[in-house]
């Protein structure tokens, strides 16, 4: 695991909508889905609030990722971390913003419906 380069992606980009998660994957040797957590975990301070160790988050994280079939080329723990960090970016937005982005989720599918009519 490269630490300066895991410093980097989770101050430049953690937050973002679409963060590069297959860097992610690559700069932490393969544990981007316990990066991706324990970063959330230690930002949002669920330690404190859940009186959880780190080490026991960790182990508990690491084995759902090891438990991720590797040979799926779309819902493995790379997907899981996309998830994660999406919906943890989800929980941060503003209402309004939170708003709009579930009304374009919603619209887009509505109107390739209506575009093949």
């Amino acid at each position: 695991m490269n630490a300066p380069q895991m410093r980097k992606f989770m101050q430049e980009e953690v937050g973002l909508w679409s963060p590069d998660v297959f860097r992610l994957d690559i700069i932490s040797a393969g544990n981007s889905l316990v990066c991706a957590a324990y970063n959330i975990f230690k930002t949002r301070q669920f330690s404190c609030l859940f009186k959880i160790s780190p080490p026991t988050f960790i182990n508990f994280i690491l084995a759902i990722q090891n438990r991720y079939r590797s040979t799926n080329p779309y819902h493995n723990h790379i997907h899981a971390a996309d998830v994660l960090l999406t919906t943890d970016t989800l929980l941060k937005a503003k209402p309004l913003e939170v708003t709009i982005i579930l009304l374009c989720m919603y619209a887009i599918p509505l109107q390739i419906k209506l575009q093949s009519v």
